[in-house]
């Protein structure tokens, strides 16, 4: 018996049934696929949003007493000074209250003394770091030193001159009646003690730099021996400057004695400048000795005005330089205009012994 033909219309439903049936599986990998690809994008951790909680930290902190030149925000991350008058608890204290009215899905976790978080759920909004900015530099103080010179010949005058103040540094003459024990209650109070030293000054002798002075003549053994005596004169030396000597300190040879004398007990040397052509502050550096020279004379004049201009150049070398040397005489307008001058004295200026102004 011969075999049945299948119907057309059989076989064409089986085509339909397995082309549907290849449309729904790929129907269903596509879905599948497509809620795989969503649920990777979704499960990526996205950045926290910040433009609305940073408007409103500002805010806060702004109402803290906070302006922008406190407060640095980078990222997730708020640098904040706090000013004189401005503590870390009422910053807080003003970031808490707009957080509670305004977001309050985010909440303050202190993580530590400088450190606290503002976190919404698991997610880091801002780290906020608390400092002290570092006080304002102070302006640096000129310092002075202001000497007088020529003590020895009158204790009261001596007295007098310790009373102006403290840090005065007293230059004493060494065979003069009272020379010892001036250097004596002079050390006692806590005064610097220099030896002034005379030497010959152009003029001589109408001009007479008195007992035991240096002169160009003088060999280099006398010289030796007339500064090792002026020297023993006095006690408590810190230091030297010359007597007069416009004329012995023009000479670099008879200088070079002076120095290294004083360089041998380790004491300095300041320059009175009694010369423009003065070796003293050149020959003290060329071998290694601590030296100084001065900026001004306070009294080359008796009088009031006077000391007032020079003073006022004093001033302005100071301010200018840092530092300035003034040397002046125990004339009654001197001490006069000297305890007015010291007493005016701004926080900005401060009176040194010499020894703290050498070069």
């Amino acid at each position: 018996m011969p075999p049945r033909k299948r119907s057309k219309r059989r076989t064409n439903a089986k085509k339909t049934a397995r082309a549907l049936s290849r449309w729904r599986t790929a129907a269903i990998l596509l879905a599948l696929s497509f809620g795989a690809l969503l649920y990777f994008f979704l499960s990526i951790p996205r950045p926290p949003n910040r433009k609305v909680l940073k408007p409103l930290l500002e805010a806060s902190l702004f109402r803290a007493g906070l302006s922008r030149r406190y407060v640095t925000i980078a990222g997730d991350r708020a640098e904040i000074k706090l000013p004189r008058g401005v503590t870390q608890q009422r910053v807080l204290s003003e970031i808490s209250t707009d957080l509670k009215t305004f977001y309050p899905e985010a909440t303050l976790v202190r993580r530590g003394k400088r450190r606290v978080e503002i976190r919404k759920g698991g997610t880091l909004m801002y780290s906020l770091l608390f400092f002290h900015p570092p006080p304002p530099k102070r302006k640096p103080l000129c310092r002075v030193a202001i000497v007088v010179d020529d003590l020895g010949g009158d204790w009261g005058v001596a007295r007098e001159v310790m009373g102006i103040s403290p840090s005065l540094t007293l230059s004493i003459l060494p065979y003069e009646r009272y020379s010892w024990k001036v250097a004596e209650e002079a050390h006692r109070r806590g005064f610097e003690v220099l030896l002034h030293l005379p030497m010959e000054p152009k003029g001589y002798p109408l001009k007479d730099p008195g007992k035991g002075a240096l002169f160009v003549s003088m060999d280099e053994g006398e010289l030796r021996r007339r500064i090792e005596k002026a020297l023993e004169a006095l006690p408590h030396i810190r230091g030297v400057n010359n007597h007069m000597g416009s004329r012995f300190m023009e000479h670099e040879r008879k200088v070079i004695v002076v120095m290294e004398e004083l360089r041998n007990r380790g004491l300095f040397f300041l320059d009175s400048l009694t010369t423009p052509k003065s070796r003293g502050y050149v020959v003290a550096k060329k071998i290694g000795l601590k030296a100084a020279q001065r900026d001004v004379f306070l009294d080359n004049s008796q009088s009031e005005e006077e000391f007032k201009r020079q003073w006022t150049s004093f001033m302005k070398k100071a301010h200018r330089y840092g530092k300035a040397i003034a040397i002046c005489h125990p004339y009654p307008s001197t001490l006069e205009g000297l305890r007015k001058a010291v007493g005016g004295l701004g926080k900005e200026v401060e009176i040194v012994p010499v020894s703290k102004v050498l070069d």
